[in-house]
This record gives structure tokens, C-alpha cells and sequence, in this order.
């Protein structure tokens, strides 16, 4: 599923998507606003779709976001205490240090 948010002109941006994830929970993914003139709205649209989610779902778990802007496979991530990491056979792969906050131990 896509949530778009309209921009005016007949154009949208995707804000929302929520992937499903082969039997596990889904992942609900935050895109970037298309032009600084929405990125407050998006923010705002986020942080209060998160605290629905996190109200409704409280275990709910992060997924680092890559510098690049993606996020890792999914057979790629390892959970912690404080949600997912990179694992750390992996770090390499995507060009990141053992070292890196986002790879776990």
C-alpha cells in the first residue's frame, strides 16, 4: 500500500508505504518529501502516524536507514534490544565499517 499526498496540478508524491515482508511483520517506509515546501508536512504526517503505530503496536522495532537513503535486506538485519542492525557479516557488503552504529555486534 501507497499513501500519496497530492502536491497541487495533478501531481502526487508517495509518503507511505507499508511492504509486506515474506510471513514477517511489515515494514512501513517514510519517503522524503518531493520539495522543501512539504517536508514539514511530512514530518508531521510521520511522527503522527509512528505514534498511532507505536500506541496500537508497542513492540514495534526500527530498521536503520542506509547513507544512501535504503534500508538493508531483510535477511541482512539482526535484532537487538533497541531494534534492528546490520549484521555484521554484512557491513561490507554495504560499504560500512564494522564500527558503524547502524551494524550490530
Amino acid at each position: 500500500m501507497i499513501v500519496y499526498r497530492p502536491l497541487g496540478h495533478d501531481r502526487e508524491w508517495p509518503e507511505i508505504q507499508v511492504m509486506a515482508n515474506r510471513g514477517g511483520p511489515p515494514w512501513v517506509l517514510f519517503l522524503e518529501a518531493a520539495d522543501r515546501e512539504h517536508l514539514g508536512a511530512t514530518s508531521r504526517t510521520r511522527d503522527g502516524v509512528l505514534a498511532d503505530l507505536r500506541r496500537r503496536w508497542p513492540h514495534l522495532r526500527n530498521v536503520p536507514i542506509l547513507p544512501s537513503g535504503g534500508v538493508p535486506l531483510r535477511d541482512d538485519l539482526q535484532l537487538t534490544p533497541t531494534g534492528y542492525k546490520l549484521a555484521a557479516r554484512k557491513a561490507e557488503v554495504y560499504g560500512l565499517p564494522r564500527g558503524s552504529p547502524l551494524v550490530g555486534n
